[in-house]
């Protein structure tokens, strides 16, 4: 009976997706957002857990070393504090949403392992403390509001680290089309009484993608979810971190290290703190 419901409702959700989709993603205002309790809940179900997340440490680790202390900017839930913090080294995140800090925390606490959570804007990070690595991860840098925003981003972390302190920023690879177009809504999950629907946006001459998801669980249940990302190509987000004090030292397509091609949809820069860098 599920499976009917969800069959015979699909075409009707994704036409109001789109009438949806098509206020919000003109007028940010209008869009449902903020990262609340439930979201966080979700979030951590859906992500926390993710196989590649112990990659991801590896990676951290070789570039932060097994004594470095590390800051976690955008952290969430924790999704790579918290396995980090369980290899035994110091890791604060830093995040603008309550509810993700407050997840993260009871992850931390379950795990047995510590994880300072700092309830800041990422744009302007103020702390006692310097770090071995600083890393933003999950496409978080392009959620941060535009440019402007970006590179203070990266220049608070700048003024955190450590002499030849790292940075490492893992983000999309923009492949936009032609001209600004609304993609989908295409159903991207479908399974017992659960139906996951997404369409996008691009705004060329906003360097603007939105993404909005309309989640029906239950007949009547319908939650949207709107995502704004400002996003960069991997030549203007490696000038923005020049200007915060950067200097790039490696890229990948993946935690594997896996060499960046022109088809690559994500992209693993590292970067080191210029030692011309300003203080």
């Amino acid at each position: 009976m599920v499976d009917d419901w969800l069959t015979n409702t699909r075409i009707e959700t994704e036409a109001e997706l789109l009438n949806s989709f098509r206020k919000n993603s003109t007028d940010a205002s209008e869009a449902p957002s903020g990262f609340d309790e439930q979201w966080a809940k979700q979030y951590a179900d859906r992500y926390a857990n993710r196989e590649n997340n112990e990659e991801v440490v590896n990676f951290l680790l070789k570039y932060g070393g097994s004594d470095g202390t590390y800051l976690d900017l955008c952290c969430g839930v924790g999704r790579i504090a918290v396995p980090l913090a369980s290899r035994g080294v110091g890791v604060t995140g830093v995040d603008n949403a309550p509810a993700m800090l407050e997840v993260m925390t009871e992850r931390a606490r379950s795990a047995s392992v510590s994880v300072a959570a700092i309830l800041q804007d990422c744009t302007e990070v103020a702390l006692d403390e310097t770090f071995s690595l600083a890393y933003v991860t999950f496409n978080s840098l392009f959620q941060v509001g535009d440019s402007a925003a970006q590179e203070a981003m990266l220049t608070s972390a700048a003024r955190l680290l450590e002499p030849g302190g790292g940075l490492v920023v893992e983000a999309f690879v923009p492949h936009p089309p032609a001209s600004s177009t609304l993609q989908g809504p295409i159903a991207t999950h479908v399974s017992g009484s659960r139906l996951e629907t997404t369409a996008r946006n691009w705004v060329l001459e906003e360097q603007v993608l939105w993404v909005q998801r309309m989640i029906v669980e239950t007949p009547g249940n319908v939650r949207l979810r709107s995502l704004r990302f400002h996003y960069q190509s991997p030549a203007q987000l490696d000038a923005l971190a020049e200007r915060a004090g950067f200097e790039r030292v490696a890229e990948y397509t993946d935690w594997s290290e896996r060499p960046l091609t022109d088809d690559s949809n994500n992209r693993i820069a590292v970067y080191r703190l210029r030692s011309d860098s300003p203080d």
